[in-house]
């Protein structure tokens, strides 16, 4: 391994001094570099660990935040975008009901 992490240099500072008897510094040595050793293979592995497991593909923006007025925005314009596409189509007319119901007849008999 080629830069020691701060574990490794505490462990091997109390192996050192005493604090701990080597036998058991070595086991925890041992559990220290290998767990050094993965957080390496995970941060080599890719940016998929930094976007929150998401691959990124070629031409994507990650974007960790987006503000409340920008979300607003989004929002507003996507809302006229349907509506005025559902009024193009006439699929959203205000007051509205589907013609077959205006060919249904209720007559009272008493």
């Amino acid at each position: 391994m080629a830069a020691e992490t701060t574990m490794v240099k505490l462990i091997k500072g109390l192996i050192a001094s005493g604090a701990l008897k080597p036998e058991d510094g070595q086991a925890l040595l041992v559990q220290a570099e290998a767990e050094a050793a993965a957080a390496q293979r995970t941060a080599a592995s890719g940016s998929s660990a930094a976007s929150g497991g998401v691959a990124l593909e070629a031409g994507d923006v990650r974007v960790p935040y987006v503000p409340q007025s920008v979300r607003d925005g989004i929002r507003d314009e996507v809302r006229q975008d349907v509506m005025a596409q559902a009024k193009s189509e006439g699929w959203a007319a205000p007051n509205e009901v589907a013609e077959w119901t205006k060919r249904i007849k209720v007559t009272a008999t008493s």
